[in-house]
């Protein structure tokens, strides 16, 4: 979702979840109140009343509270990962192409994209 899809869930009432990449067991990450917002980043209060948690959250990490799917996590995280959300992924049609190539037949694909997204979500926070 991007800041303006979010904004629409808003105003249509919809349930707003965060999709933490490092999830505690047992939270409750429905966005209660977002607080600000950034250029790829907002401000959420999330939980339960009274007893609400704040967190910085990238707009990525934001999706309607639907039950995610183990693909459409893979899915946000790419967007992210390629940054889609900033609307500056440069990769040509060949490029997924060959990307596609890769996840499809490289048994590790997954477990290295996991690590290099974690590296990469450190990087954006520095």
């Amino acid at each position: 979702m991007n800041k303006l899809e979010i904004e629409e869930a808003i105003k249509s009432g919809k349930k707003l979840v965060w999709n933490d990449p490092d999830p505690i067991e047992g939270n409750d990450y429905t966005i209660k109140k977002i607080e600000t917002w950034g250029e790829d980043c907002a401000t959420i209060q999330y939980g339960e009343e009274p007893h609400l948690s704040e967190a910085e959250v990238f707009i990525s990490e934001i999706s309607l509270a639907e039950p995610m799917t183990a693909e459409s996590k893979i899915i946000a995280k790419m967007e992210h990962f390629y940054e889609l959300d900033l609307d500056n992924c440069i990769m040509s049609h060949k490029q997924w192409i060959e990307e596609l190539a890769k996840a499809l037949t490289d048994p590790d694909y997954l477990s290295n994209f996991l690590k290099d997204y974690k590296g990469y979500l450190e990087e954006r926070e520095e």
